[in-house]
């Protein structure tokens, strides 16, 4: 009786690696990932927030999938019907993140502004655009007596 009973139980096991192994190969194989190790392609973004005459447009730029000791830098510029105006971007610690501050001349009148970002990372130079909306500004709030 119990070598009836390990003779089915080794008959069952094996039937069922086989059963899992004939069904597995029925199925299509999945799709490899990339390996470990591959770089992503470097891509660069910037953004421009809106601003009031006489205020400042802030200006944020990016390198996603940099490498680390590579260098980098960036500028800004705009035209206003007061002239150009150009601010350097800062880079805050070892990230690949540029931020800065145009100021809006008080005379502008109220529309869009395009803003030129330039980054240059690791010695290429890459130039952006973004637009900036000049906007009224907003009324003060009453003091409560």
């Amino acid at each position: 009786m119990r070598v009836k009973l390990a003779l089915v139980t080794s008959v069952l096991l094996v039937l069922s690696i086989l059963g899992s192994g004939v069904a597995s190969a029925a199925d299509p194989k999945p799709v490899p990932h990339a390996p470990r190790g591959t770089p992503h392609a470097v891509a660069f973004s910037a953004h421009c927030s809106g601003a009031h005459p006489g205020g400042t447009i802030k200006i944020k730029a990016k390198v996603r999938h940099a490498v680390r000791g590579k260098t980098l830098t960036g500028s800004a510029s705009a035209v206003f019907t007061g002239g150009p105006a150009a601010v350097n971007l800062n880079r805050k610690g070892h990230s690949f993140k540029l931020r800065g501050k145009l100021p809006v001349p008080a005379s502008q009148p109220i529309g869009p502004v395009t803003v030129t970002v330039t980054i240059v990372y690791d010695g290429q130079t890459t130039t952006l655009s973004c637009v900036s909306k000049i906007h009224a500004p907003r009324p003060a709030h009453p003091r409560r007596p």
